[in-house]
């Protein structure tokens, strides 16, 4: 018996010696580090466990556990709940909080699974975003992981210097349910596998998507380069210099090319919504009783009530009408439009608007839009000096850079596709703002004519009724990159992409810009009847001075072209 005893107890210990471990459990701490990258070397490092130790001398069961923080794998001296950290050489630092336990005999270790990392060094200069749309990039295709999916690398190829906040390098790893990927920046040792790979059949598209100052990567045929029903994927620079994690991943999925889509609709008939959602009809019919108690005192009208001879009557109404499905749209794209409507029926101010559209581009996107410093192909006056025009534009640059992107995939049943415009053609093309502003048309001709854009403008952006309507040749704000498409331009031939025609056409329209003499009265809204033209107003004007002409996609709204600048003005 005192054998089998023995057994026991030990069997017993050794149970809550194994229960103990279990009541042991590590919390991994959560992990910041800010700000990351540092410039200066100067950087604080954060967490939400107290480091140190603490013991249990109770025994038999004696135990202790241990937080400890490590840089680089080497424990340092660190207490509380954060590190300052100052005058840090050039590098990569990773932390971590390291743990370790003893309970019954046994001691146990582990590494904080969430750490934080800075990256120390001097930010390498940023090129402008025009020379950024120069940039190459190039798509390999192999299995990083042998799980037997297909993964990407995308790389920059050429242009610019690494660690410049534009995507150097990124490995689409595809994820175990097929068709979807995660991005994953490769160690040295992973990106020299993945620079031997073959190229894909996959392609890049570069464009800033989320005007940040950054050119992103649309990796467009993923699917069939992964032999998958993938999406399209959008990977999106950092942003910050030194920073190699892309900012995010977006599918080009349905709901995105379907918000687009009405988007790019919208812009060019802004009834479109209203205009195309279907009517749904609905009746219903309420019963109220009418009793009359006149005559009845309250126990009277009970027990009369109860016998049935209350004197009631039974009132039937019905009611009808017919409301409006949005449902078939983008939900986020008519929120885009609702806040437009409320700002020009004056139930929001221009501000709560544009921030409300802005918000909902980001909420399908799912990154931030914005930052990008126009004024450095702007120049510092113009309209993009209002920060409520600034949020508008990078909106209307966001929806658009993802349909010239995506043109071939979109499902637009008004607005013209947003693919590269044909050189050998004369376009009519168009600005939009979000927040209520004017339309702007523009005369666009990609030949190797020194003009390659025609427009006009308000002397003074800030000024709507009392400026001058004043001519530009090339305006920045004008240029192809930040245009939608809205129509090609006829010559009088009737010949609308043939060179031996847009040639000369577009010289004649030269010949008339060149004689308008800047001297009109400028207004916002010229059929308000205050006398004055705006840009929309010079483009028409100018088309019927050379005998061109234009089809305007069904009610395309250009504010403005229904009051022409007389011909007489470009003699």
């Amino acid at each position: 018996m005192t054998g089998h005893s023995k057994l026991l107890r030990l069997g017993a210990s050794q149970l809550l010696g194994a229960l103990s471990l279990l009541f042991l459990t590590f919390d991994t701490p959560a992990m910041t580090a800010s700000p990351s990258p540092s410039y200066d070397g100067n950087y604080t490092v954060s967490w939400d466990s107290t480091l140190g130790c603490t013991y249990n001398d109770d025994p038999p069961f004696y135990s202790y556990q241990c937080y400890s923080l490590l840089e680089n794998g080497v424990e340092i001296g660190a207490s509380g709940y954060s590190l300052q950290v100052t005058g840090k050489p050039e590098g990569s630092y990773d932390y971590y909080v390291y743990y370790t336990f003893y309970v019954y005999g046994q001691l146990y270790d582990a590494y904080g699974v969430e750490g934080a990392s800075v990256i120390v060094g001097t930010p390498p200069p940023r090129d402008s975003l025009s020379t950024q749309l120069n940039y190459q990039f190039q798509t390999r295709q192999g299995d990083i992981n042998y799980d037997g999916r297909t993964d990407l690398f995308v790389q920059r190829s050429s242009g610019g210097v690494s660690g410049n906040g534009v995507l150097d390098s990124v490995i689409l790893r595809q994820n175990a349910s097929g068709g979807t990927f995660s991005p994953v920046v490769p160690d040295a040792y992973s990106s020299s596998i993945a620079s031997g790979w073959p190229l894909s059949s996959a392609t890049p598209v570069i464009t800033d998507f989320n005007v940040d100052g950054y050119v992103d990567v649309e990796v467009k045929g993923v699917g069939a380069a992964t032999g998958t029903s993938a999406d399209d994927q959008i990977v999106f620079s950092s942003g910050v210099p030194l920073q190699p994690q892309p900012l995010g991943l977006r599918a080009v999925d349905a709901s995105l090319k379907q918000f687009v889509g009405n988007s790019l609709d919208y812009m060019v008939n802004p009834d479109y919504f209203h205009a195309n959602a279907p009517l749904h009809y609905f009746s219903g019919t309420m019963i109220y009783f009418d009793c009359e108690f006149a005559g009845y005192g309250f126990y009277e009208g009970v027990i009369s009530g109860l016998y049935g001879d209350w004197p009631c009557t039974v009132y039937y109404y019905t009611v009808s009408g017919t409301y409006s499905d949005y449902t078939g749209f983008s939900e986020r794209a008519v929120a885009v439009w609702s806040y437009e409507d409320a700002y020009e029926h004056g139930a929001i101010g221009e501000g709560e608007s544009t921030e409300g559209t802005q918000e909902a581009a980001e909420d399908v996107l799912g990154v931030e839009i914005g930052g990008w410093p126009m004024e450095e192909e702007f120049g510092s006056t113009g309209e993009h000096t209002d920060s409520d025009v600034r949020r508008g534009l990078e909106t209307f640059w966001a929806i658009l850079g993802i349909g010239r992107a995506s043109a071939q995939e979109l499902d637009a049943e008004e607005a013209p596709a947003q693919e590269p415009r044909n050189p050998d053609c004369i376009w009519l093309t168009g600005k939009w703002i979000a927040g209520g502003l004017a339309r702007h048309a523009v005369l666009e001709h990609l030949s190797l004519d020194p003009a390659i854009t025609i427009s006009a403008y308000d002397s003074d952006p800030r000024d709507w009724v009392d400026g001058t309507l004043i001519s530009a040749k090339n305006r920045f704000s004008d240029n192809p990159f930040y245009t939608s498409t809205l129509s090609l331009v006829l010559p009088p031939t009737g010949l609308p992409c043939d060179s031996a025609t847009t040639v000369p056409y577009w010289a004649q329209l030269r010949s008339a810009d060149d004689h308008y003499g800047d001297n009109l009265p400028y207004d916002t809204i010229p059929a308000w009847g205050h006398g004055g033209y705006n840009s929309n107003s010079y483009v028409h004007g100018m088309l019927n001075a050379t005998n061109g002409s234009v089809y305007l996609p069904p009610g395309a709204s250009l504010v403005g072209w229904g009051v022409p600048v007389p011909a007489s003005a470009f003699q």
